[in-house]
Parts: C-alpha cells; sequence; structure tokens
C-alpha cells in the first residue's frame, strides 16, 4: 500500500507509510487456519484375466502390491468388477408408483451416486410408493462394493441402492503407489501377504494365468502430487498466483541430540536413535539420496549413518544459520508423508496445478514438483532406481504454524482517515488498484485477468465506495513477479493518493497519518457449479461447493403436503443467477437430499413436469433481468420470481436451499421478502 500527499513526511525510521506498508505485508501473509490435506496415488489396473470374488484370488486388503519388470509398489485396497446380486435399499425414496400395492421394473439404468462404476442396471421392486429390493440385472463394470447408486425413473425420487458383491472382478484398487506400473505381457502382478511377506502371483479364475495389465488400463483416480491447501478467503482466484508456504512440520517424531555440537562443526552428529533416518523419501539414505535434519531453525544435510550418528554433515541448508547447540535438543527428520519438506517450504505455481477445479473462495490446490529441491524424482521411467517420488499416504498434517501468503479481493472500499477540515478546506482522494478474479467454475481460469492495472477513480474518504469489479491487493510475491504491478509507485497492488484542498493559504485540513486504515469487503459468490441438473453435489448438506447458499431449518407440518411453493423477490443482472432446491420426508430429523425445482425450461404448456431429471432449479416462468447498474438495495431493480413443485409424495417434513452465483463479485444476487408455501 502507498499512501501519497502533497506535503513530503518528514524524514524518520518508523515513518506513517513504512509503517502501513509494514502492517499491510503482515496481513497479506496468514498464519493461522491452515490446513494441508495430502492424497496419495490412488490407480485403477484393469486386468488380462478376470479374478473371481470381491477381492480375487486370496489377496486381503492391505497387502503390497508389486509388480515384476517395474519398480512400482502399492497397497491393495479393494477391486472393482462387474456388480451382481442383491442390491441393499438404502434409502427407500418417495413418490414412486403405485402409491399403494406393489409393482416391479426390469431393468432401469442406474446412476452412479459414489464411486466410478457404469452402465449396470437392475430390476427393482416397489411397494406402497418406496423401493423395497432391487437385484441387477446387467453388471456393468468397474463397480466395487459399498458403492452407492440412484435409480434413473421420473416415478419417484431419492431412492439409494448399494453395491452388496462383484461377480468378477476386472480392476485392481491400488493406493498409497510408489513408482510406475507398466503394462504389457511379462510385467506379472505379485501381492505380499500382510504377516510373513509371502509372495504370491495375481491369478485368474481357476488359478489361471497370471494377471498382467493390458494397454490403456491404468486409470489415475489420484495423481499423489497434489495438496490442498485450506485457506479461508486467500483471494487468489486464477492460475496466474504464486504461493510462498512456510513452517510445516515434519510428520516423523524427533529424536534429541546426545552431544553438544558446535556451530561450525562438520563432525558426525550424534542422536538419540538413527530408526527413523535411515531412509529418506522412502529410499535409503546415500551419497546419492541425502537425508536432511532440522535441529531449531537449521536444517542440515547428511549422507550417511553408523550405529546412531549421522555422517557426511553439510551445514546451513538453504540458507538456514548454523548455532551451536546442546545435548537434548530436538533433531528432526525434514520430511513430511515421505516427501522432503525443502518441496513442501517453498513457492508454489498455481498455474502448474493439472486436477479439475483446483480453486474455491476458501481452498486451493497446489502440486508438489518432485524434481525439483531435492534430487529428481519425476521423471524416472518404470525401472529406475530410485522410483517416481508420490505423496506416501492420503492425510492432513503440517502442524500448527503454517504460514501462507495471500491476496486480499475486494470490491467496496471504505478509507477511514482522520481529519480536521475547515471552512475553504476539502480532502479528495484517488484510488489505483490493479484487478482481480471472479472465482467462476474454480479452474483457474476466471474471465477477469489478475494484476491488470485500473484506471484512477475518485474515492471519498469515510465512505463505502462500491467498485465495478474484483480488486486485489497482491501478496508481495505476486507484486514482484508481475510486470504490469512493477511500474506502479512503489511497485505496490494498491495506490491511495489523497490531496489536500484549500482556497485560502493561512489555513490548511489536517491529517492523522497514525489513524488511516481502509475497510476492504468482498462478496463471498462465484459460480463453481455448471449444470444444476446433474451435478449431484448440489443435493448435499456439505458436498455443495457454492459459497453462496441459503439453507432453511426443517419445517414441520401437522398435515402432510403435496407441494411446495417459494415466492421471493430478487434483484438478477447479467452477471448473477439464483437456483432453488427442496427436499422432503415423512419422518422428522431427516437427512436432506436436495432436488433442484423443475425450472421454466422443463415445463410443458400445462404447466407439468417433462423429466424430473432435466430440472435445473430455475423459476416456473422466465423472468427479464435487472438492471446491472447501482449496488445500494434501494437502487437497485426487484422482481417477483416463483418456484413451484406439485403431485410430490405426501411429506410432513421439508427444508428449501437457495443458490445464489456470479461471474462478477462485485455483483451479487440480492433477495428479499421469501416465502414459502406448502400445499395440500
Amino acid at each position: 500500500m502507498v499512501l501519497e500527499r502533497l506535503s513530503k513526511p518528514a524524514s524518520k525510521k518508523n515513518s506513517p507509510r513504512k509503517i502501513l506498508l509494514k502492517w499491510l505485508e503482515k496481513a497479506l501473509v496468514i498464519k493461522s487456519f491452515l490446513k494441508q490435506i495430502f492424497v496419495s496415488k490412488e490407480i485403477r489396473v484393469g486386468l488380462n484375466s478376470a479374478l473371481t470374488g470381491n477381492s480375487g484370488a486370496g489377496i486381503q486388503a492391505g497387502n503390497t502390491i508389486y509388480q515384476q519388470g517395474s519398480n512400482a509398489t502399492g497397497d491393495f485396497v479393494g477391486s472393482a468388477g462387474a456388480a451382481s446380486g442383491d442390491l441393499t435399499v438404502t434409502r427407500a425414496g418417495l413418490g414412486y408408483t403405485p402409491a399403494s400395492g406393489n409393482r416391479g421394473l426390469i431393468g432401469i439404468a442406474l446412476s452412479t451416486i459414489t464411486g466410478s462404476g457404469r452402465d449396470a442396471t437392475a430390476n427393482v421392486h416397489f411397494d406402497g410408493g418406496v423401493a423395497v429390493a432391487a437385484t441387477i440385472a446387467s453388471g456393468g463394470e468397474g463397480y466395487s462394493v459399498g458403492d452407492v447408486l440412484g435409480i434413473s425413473t421420473n416415478l419417484g425420487i431419492n431412492a439409494r441402492l448399494t453395491v452388496a458383491s462383484i461377480g468378477s472382478t476386472s480392476e485392481v484398487i491400488i493406493d498409497n503407489v510408489q513408482g510406475e506400473f507398466a503394462v504389457g505381457t511379462g510385467k506379472t502382478l505379485m501381492y505380499s501377504t500382510t504377516t510373513g511377506g509371502i509372495s504370491s502371483a495375481i491369478t485368474g479364475a481357476g488359478g489361471g494365468v497370471g494377471a498382467n495389465i493390458p494397454s490403456g488400463k491404468i486409470t489415475v483416480m489420484s495423481d499423489g502430487l497434489h495438496v490442498t491447501v485450506n485457506h479461508k478467503n486467500h483471494g487468489m482466484h486464477h492460475q496466474n498466483n504464486k504461493v510462498i508456504i512456510s513452517g510445516v512440520e515434519s510428520d516423523v517424531p524427533p529424536t534429541k541430540l546426545t552431544a553438544a555440537y558446535e556451530n561450525d562443526s562438520t563432525a558426525s552428529l550424534s542422536i538419540g536413535s538413527t530408526s527413523e533416518f535411515t531412509t529418506f523419501e522412502n529410499v535409503s539414505v546415500a551419497s546419492t539420496n541425502p537425508g536432511y535434519i532440522k535441529i531449531r531453525n537449521e536444517i542440515i544435510k547428511y549422507t550417511g549413518f553408523s550405529g546412531n550418528t549421522l555422517t557426511g554433515i553439510t551445514r546451513q541448508q538453504d540458507s538456514t544459520l548454523s548455532q551451536t547447540y546442546a545435548s537434548g535438543d530436538l533433531v528432526t527428520k525434514h520430511e513430511l508423508n515421505g516427501v522432503s519438506l525443502r518441496r513442501i517450504n517453498n513457492t508454489h505455481n498455481l498455474g502448474i496445478v493439472t486436477t479439475a477445479n483446483p480453486i474455491t473462495l476458501d481452498s486451493y490446490k497446489i502440486k508438489l514438483d518432485m524434481g525439483a529441491n531435492g534430487i529428481g524424482r519425476s521423471t524416472t521411467t518404470v525401472t529406475d532406481y530410485p522410483p517416481r517420488l508420490f505423496s506416501k499416504n492420503t492425510k492432513s498434517g503440517g502442524g500448527v504454524n503454517i504460514s501462507a501468503t495471500q491476496n486480499m479481493p475486494f470490491e467496496l472500499i471504505t478509507p477511514v482517515v482522520q481529519n480536521v477540515t475547515v471552512s475553504g478546506t476539502t480532502i479528495d482522494a484517488t484510488l489505483k488498484t490493479v484487478s482481480g478474479t471472479s472465482l467462476n467454475d474454480g479452474s483457474g481460469e476466471g474471465s477477469d485477468t489478475p494484476f491488470v492495472v485500473q484506471a484512477s477513480e475518485n474515492i471519498s474518504i469515510n465512505q463505502t465506495n462500491y467498485l465495478d469489479s474484483p480488486r486485489l491487493i497482491a501478496a508481495r510475491v505476486n507484486e514482484t513477479n508481475n510486470s504490469t504491478i512493477t511500474v506502479l509507485p512503489g511497485d505496490r497492488s494498491f495506490n491511495m493518493t489523497l490531496n489536500l484542498n484549500t482556497s485560502d493559504t493561512r489555513v490548511s485540513p489536517v491529517i492523522d497519518t497514525e489513524r488511516i486504515s481502509a475497510i476492504l469487503t468482498s462478496n463471498r459468490v462465484g459460480k463453481l457449479i455448471s449444470n444444476f441438473a446433474t451435478d449431484n453435489r448440489v443435493g448435499s448438506l456439505t458436498d455443495d461447493p457454492s459459497s453462496f447458499q441459503y439453507i432453511s431449518k426443517e419445517n414441520r407440518l401437522q398435515t402432510s403436503a403435496t407441494s411446495i411453493k417459494i415466492i421471493l423477490d430478487a434483484h438478477i443482472n447479467e452477471y448473477s443467477d439464483l437456483r432453488a432446491f427442496y427436499a422432503i420426508s415423512e419422518n422428522e430429523g431427516f437427512e436432506p437430499i436436495f432436488v433442484p425445482f423443475p425450472g421454466f425450461n422443463n415445463l410443458n404448456e400445462k404447466g407439468q413436469v417433462i423429466s424430473i431429471d432435466e430440472s435445473d432449479g430455475r423459476s416456473d416462468v422466465f423472468v427479464p433481468l435487472s438492471d446491472a447498474s447501482g449496488f445500494v438495495s434501494s437502487d437497485l431493480q426487484y422482481k417477483e420470481y416463483n418456484f413451484s413443485i406439485n403431485d410430490l409424495p405426501a411429506f410432513k417434513s421439508f427444508r428449501i436451499k437457495l443458490i445464489g452465483t456470479s461471474t462478477n463479485q462485485a455483483y451479487a444476487p440480492r433477495v428479499t421478502s421469501l416465502k414459502v408455501i406448502a400445499l395440500a
């Protein structure tokens, strides 16, 4: 932040400008409420020879899987294939016909709620309007025991079925993968038992040939390189951002020095136990694979071990400073989840992230570079040693001292300037900022390009000023890495100029430079859902990524109802949108599954629902958009919206949900006068 004024500030160590800059830079580094979630590499491998049973020929969960002719290892966690037998009815649903009596439907298509299965059909039996039994008709492929399925039919809603058994196994699910599995013949999959380490080849039905992986039959479920950082209001909505992460701590139990160690010593280092230090990043420590430890704030490299000593010491790694250490000081392995902390405590470029939709308002994903800040472990072949490196397990970690840089997004600014103005004097202000990015779909490729310098704008001090597009104060790492920002005064992304004016040379306005601040406000809105009809996340209380949500409490009726109507007034302009959902049950205290209202595109000329599967939560009729201009609620144009659903199964409990979206965070949808009516 740069504060400019007409008169030159007094030259002193802690000038007002320096104080402001120090405060702002601290605000742009968050040191709490951060959580890192590591996800291991998990793959599904197709087999050239089908196995029998749910887990194949004798393989048990937790067995180590390895492969002849490759350097790959992993843990067997399950299998997949064609679903078979009876399905478990875990949710009976509502409104299936007939409402009384029973009915059986043959070959109903099953939709996947959880898991990766596809193309199964089932024979489903209904009684009294609910699902009571189901049996697989066609098993499809890729299903695992425990997968949750839905029923694709317009005859009712919310039935849930669970896969109970697999007829034949066509895929093996391997987690915690290190190295690279290979396809082709002569590369038999093997497994070792959890006790005794007995190795056996994975065989086909009836003890057939060993299982190989055909070409194109390795499906990566998670790549073991991405880490989710939960970071509230981080303001980094575009892939052009960089983030500095520091303070991440080891998950390996520490040991202690058993002898004092001088600040200039490179002798062998005596510790309580080397049991956790003989390997680094899952490979034996050697000159070709050094290990790293941390004592206080110093990172130290070692290349060997002998007894309870670490040998081949090199001090002051990564620009850390050496100290003299006392016996009893903690020695920590500089590693988390099998990955060197030198690769984690680093500057990360969001532009190299390769997972889908990696950014939300309160989280982002980083991708670990296993080829940097250590020996190269990212480009090895299937036979090279050491093998390719991935996160060891799926876990959260990093300790309580994690720090991360952040941007400050805003669309409203209230400059707070303590001042005195007398007759004939005025103070006016101008603002020079850079663009931010509306969240949009979370892909990191929003419609707004960040860090573009905006034209100077006149603003009022001590008042709320509305901006017509997202802006941000960039973290220092983003300021220094963007040439557009370096041309601004002080190389800063935020500049506010205060002009002191007078019509009388004898008097002047006065500013208290110790009491200047700015209140920055940002709307928590984006558009992370692209298709409300098909995205199952909108039906959940917890999985919906949308930040703009209203969810009602459960409403209990004395008499059963069969219809719901929502009437509200809303301001919806060219950037924003609003969708409505309902959840119903006969029972109190139910776990809701929200269903979108039909929407005007899914109603025929008689107002009847064309297809439940096409319901997208829009209003009953098309309402022209309001004028996009204006920000103050009293100045905005509000229009009435109606959402209706009729002929529902009888219910006594219901909840509603509203989701607001916008492609421009400066223009959030506004809602007032909400009324909800349950009708018989």
